[in-house]
């Protein structure tokens, strides 16, 4: 499905035209200076996709990329436009609750292709600039940039997320009741290492667009890009900081684990220690002989005092040197 937009002056609405008026308007060899042509497909046929690459003489390179997703996060400058392949996440679930989002920026037009999944980012700028409500900067790179504000900052509430889940993970895992919770702290380690390759070159794209080397993006722009840049970055180093949270979650499990065990040896040590002298004692005068040399009463009186007497030794000894 296609549609498309036509905006004569920023901050004015827009006007939903058909494909047809849309690519005439972009194509018109003497543009208003303030016309923006934007064409947003989602999951677009053959046909369509075919009609776009006709259309603006697209590079067989940025045809392919169109054709195949999964693409890594780029930024490729052809002849007459910029192709960018950028990742939004929308939840934890980054593998399923994910959207590639290809955009193609010329001198006055903007072209925008999802894979059918709506992306929040791309609904909240189209509907800025069908109601004229859109932000500076003015033109088809400001459009971009209100696209690429949105996909960042829609990566916060996903941040918070994590955070909020390790910090209850982190509570968790010195009780003995959540035995599970370091294999849920390393679901969520692998989620950040997911979402940190995927925002490392997401961050080189938007690093290289607020730089002063592409002649579609103005320099009023530039400012805007520098700062969504900026936030990227903040983000990239909020995922690493909680990778590392996690990675000492999971360091923790494991000390309280060894530390449980720890307990348990030796408290069985213990047990085995204040027992030993008892099977002497038992072994020792329990031995059928019939002329046994210790064979009166002040010496079973001896033996059973001695009986309850070393094991409570032992122990008031063991809790003396703090080994209980």
């Amino acid at each position: 499905m296609i549609r498309s937009a036509i905006s004569s002056a920023h901050g004015e609405p827009a006007l939903i035209v058909g494909f047809d008026e849309a690519i005439a308007a972009a194509m018109a060899p003497d543009p208003p200076r303030d016309l923006v042509v934007w064409i947003d497909a989602s999951a677009p046929s053959a046909e369509e996709l075919a009609s776009i690459e006709t259309t603006f003489a697209l590079h067989p390179l940025t045809v392919e990329d169109l054709s195949h997703r999964n693409q890594r996060a780029k930024l490729e400058e052809y002849p007459g436009y910029l192709f960018l392949v950028l990742h939004w996440f929308a939840s934890l679930d980054l593998r399923h609750n994910a959207a590639e989002v290809h955009c193609i920026l010329g001198k006055n037009w903007l072209v925008t292709l999802v894979d059918g999944v709506p992306v929040q980012p791309i609904e909240t700028a189209w509907g800025d600039f069908v109601r004229g409500h859109a932000r500076p900067p003015a033109g088809a790179d400001g459009e971009l940039y209100r696209i690429l504000d949105h996909i960042v900052d829609g990566h916060v509430p996903v941040l918070t997320a994590f955070e909020d889940r390790l910090e209850r993970l982190s509570a968790s895992v010195t009780h003995d009741s959540e035995q599970d919770a370091v294999d849920k702290v390393i679901t969520v380690r692998r989620s950040l290492v997911h979402f940190r390759r995927a925002l490392a070159p997401q961050r080189d794209v938007l690093s290289a667009l607020a730089r002063r080397e592409h002649s579609l993006v103005s320099e009023k722009s530039l400012l805007y890009f520098r700062d969504v840049s900026d936030h990227v970055q903040r983000e990239y180093e909020a995922v690493e900081s909680l990778r590392e949270l996690a990675q000492s979650v999971i360091e923790v499990q494991f000390a309280v684990r060894e530390r449980m065990q720890s307990q348990i040896i030796k408290r069985l040590t213990v047990i085995s220690t204040v027992f030993l002298p008892l099977n002497f004692l038992t072994g020792f005068f329990g031995m059928n002989f019939a002329h046994l040399p210790f064979a009166d009463d002040r010496l079973l009186y001896t033996a059973l005092t001695a009986m309850a007497t070393l094991p409570t030794g032992l122990m008031l000894w063991f809790r003396k040197r703090r080994w209980l």
